[in-house]
């Protein structure tokens, strides 16, 4: 899905990829926009042209990014698209933890 970026959070490792101190693949990781673009794999059930969407893809800092259908999620009109891409990484760190790791 290729989305019309419109928030993107900026965090320690883009800081450590501009300092030249970690080599990475791009900038941005949490991201928010409209859906431009969308791949044949989705459904009618999925997401669809003009959809709130919010995600997560290594070098997502550019206008139009694209991301897999399984790492976006939509976003209710209640909810800024500012909000949406900043809860990204902070929601997934304690389930990553909890679930993964130590396996509760």
């Amino acid at each position: 899905v290729e989305i019309q970026l419109r928030a993107c959070t900026l965090n320690f490792r883009d800081v450590f990829i501009a300092l030249d101190r970690l080599t990475g693949q791009g900038l941005g990781y949490d991201c928010a926009g409209v859906a431009t673009r969308v791949g044949s794999s989705c459904d009618r059930k999925s997401i669809k042209l003009g959809n709130r969407v919010c995600g997560g893809s290594v070098g997502c800092m550019r206008t139009y990014p694209r991301l897999h259908l399984s790492t976006l999620a939509k976003v209710p009109e209640a909810l800024s698209l500012e909000a949406a891409a900043s809860f990204i990484t902070p929601g997934m760190t304690p389930y990553h933890s909890l679930i993964k790791i130590m396996q509760l």
